[in-house]
């Protein structure tokens, strides 16, 4: 309460748990009442009035408990002077979360873990809120249904549409954020994106009624939701849809603390929210640095890792499959033109850079300046 719903509106909210029933409801004095229930598995559900779909899930056991695919480094990889230079610049003194409110920072150097540190009262085992990252999440989600052969880039999944902007959408463009979905990304009003997650509870079929125009770049959270019903729509059955990212991607990682919170009716909501500890985050962006292998299996198509990191028309080299580019240096001037990255409000960060075998970890409450801090650390790294 205090750390992430001190500000803004949140601070006029008032809030009622309910133990037994595992709920917790909010409103702003007396109206507007919402109500997250808590399912096992798969975190919260946000109802819009009633529980009408009565979504359970039972997950699946991870059986495939793996080491480590780092090693931790003791000796002076980092000096401690760029350790105190890194610190200063990622965290508040004392490791509080208090002004530049960073949660943990996570480095991975080829295959060595060079720095990992969390803010008080955080650790390896708390679970950490990414956002928007959970929209690479879905990236890799189609990857390997992709290499599994149950979806491809071209298909057009709205091709009976009358409408042929509509129709003549691939998913190619879906992941590219290219779909010419008529949509409001703004969260400070009543608008597409927040009538989506907190006033909806079938977001895909909500999505899908709204207009397609022509194609071009334009961010959109609606649109990452659409990619989520396509891909439930490769399953027979819900329960096959919810255990999928389980098993096929959290449990393949060995991640320890993972899940995506889904809407009302069962449907992952990939555009917001997933949570995984700062060591689960960092084996995702491993999982890219691979080019989508893992430990000898190829979960992914390196052909798609490939694809992630081509530059969606229209984006200016900002964009690419679901994952941000910094083509020229666009985005982060000082770091490096190959990095790709996952990108979160609030500033959560995994940046992945190939040429220097290093992916970078941020989780945290507020934004930091991330060029310096990519400076600092890529030079370290390199000298």
């Amino acid at each position: 309460m205090q750390e992430d719903l001190s500000g803004g509106l949140f601070s006029l909210a008032s809030f009622t748990i309910d133990e037994k029933s595992k709920s917790v409801s909010s409103s702003f004095f007396g109206i507007s009442k919402k109500t997250a229930v808590y399912r096992n598995g798969l975190g919260c559900i946000l109802l819009k009035g009633k529980d009408d779909y009565h979504v359970v899930f039972t997950a699946t056991p991870d059986s495939n408990k793996q080491a480590l695919p780092w090693q931790y480094v003791t000796t002076s990889s980092l000096s401690r002077e760029a350790k105190n230079k890194i610190d200063t610049l990622a965290f508040d003194e004392s490791f509080s979360v208090s002004n530049k409110k960073t949660r943990a920072l996570l480095i991975l150097h080829k295959d060595k873990m060079i720095y990992e540190q969390y803010a008080n009262g955080i650790s390896r085992n708390t679970p950490l809120l990414g956002w928007s990252m959970t929209k690479s999440v879905i990236s890799a989600c189609a990857g390997i249904l992709a290499k599994k052969g149950q979806l491809s880039l071209d298909e057009r999944p709205f091709n009976t549409s009358s409408d042929p902007y509509k129709s003549n959408t691939t998913l190619k463009d879906l992941l590219q954020m290219r779909s010419g979905l008529d949509w409001e990304e703004n969260y400070n009003q009543y608008s597409s994106a927040t009538k989506m997650l907190f006033d909806s509870d079938n977001v895909f079929e909500q999505i899908k009624k709204l207009s397609f125009g022509e194609k071009h770049w334009e961010y959109s959270s609606g649109t990452t939701n659409l990619i989520s019903g396509i891909l439930k729509s490769k399953f027979n059955t819900s329960k096959a849809y919810l255990t999928f990212p389980h098993t096929a991607l959290f449990h393949a990682l060995d991640l320890q603390h993972a899940w995506i919170e889904p809407d009302e009716s069962g449907t992952y909501l990939g555009s917001s929210y997933m949570y995984a500890t700062g060591q689960d985050w960092l084996k995702l962006g491993r999982l890219f640095l691979k080019k989508g292998n893992w430990q000898g299996t190829q979960l992914i198509d390196s052909s798609w890792i490939d694809f992630v990191q081509l530059e969606a028309p229209g984006s200016q080299g900002r964009y690419g499959g679901h994952f941000w580019l910094n083509k020229n240096g666009i985005s982060y001037p000082d770091a490096p033109h190959d990095m790709f990255t996952m990108d979160g409000y609030q500033g959560q960060l995994v940046a992945i850079c190939p040429t220097q075998e290093l992916v970078i970890v941020r989780l945290g409450l507020a934004d930091i300046d991330f060029n310096q801090l990519l400076k600092t650390i890529i030079n370290e790294v390199e000298n």
